[in-house]
């Protein structure tokens, strides 16, 4: 299946401006059914807002799984992570298709998770 991984930082506005967003694109049915969605909470700091990053996303209804990266980020480096929020898309063949990099707005976050989905044409980074 094809997936939209969220690298979200809880204290990160751009992440609390995105995840509304993605929540409501969902409730909304704009989500294709042949995309999941999952978030890694990554650059946890206990001293920083919407801390624990638990809460803030059962605030925001944010249902999807979620897992925590290590203490040193190590999942987002891996994965290419350059700012918040940092998302990549994945096909249903395990591909990146996409990786955006900052705020989108909700047309941009439907129109990349099509792509992943195969609903569309076309492929390519979003950064």
């Amino acid at each position: 299946r094809a997936k939209a991984v969220y690298f979200l930082a809880h204290w990160c506005p751009h992440c609390q401006e995105e995840v509304p967003n993605v929540v409501e694109l969902v409730e909304e049915g704009r989500k294709p059914d042949a995309l999941d969605i999952y978030a890694v909470s990554t650059s946890v700091d206990p001293s920083r807002g919407n801390y624990p990053p638990v809460r803030w996303l059962d605030i925001e209804e944010f249902t999807f799984p979620v897992i925590r990266d290590s203490d040193a980020s190590e999942a987002f480096a891996q994965m290419g992570g350059q700012g918040f929020p940092y998302t990549i898309y994945v096909d249903a063949d395990n591909n990146i298709v996409a990786r955006s990099s900052g705020e989108l707005e909700p047309a941009a976050i439907q129109s990349i998770w099509e792509v992943a989905a195969g609903e569309v044409g076309g492929e390519g980074d979003s950064e």
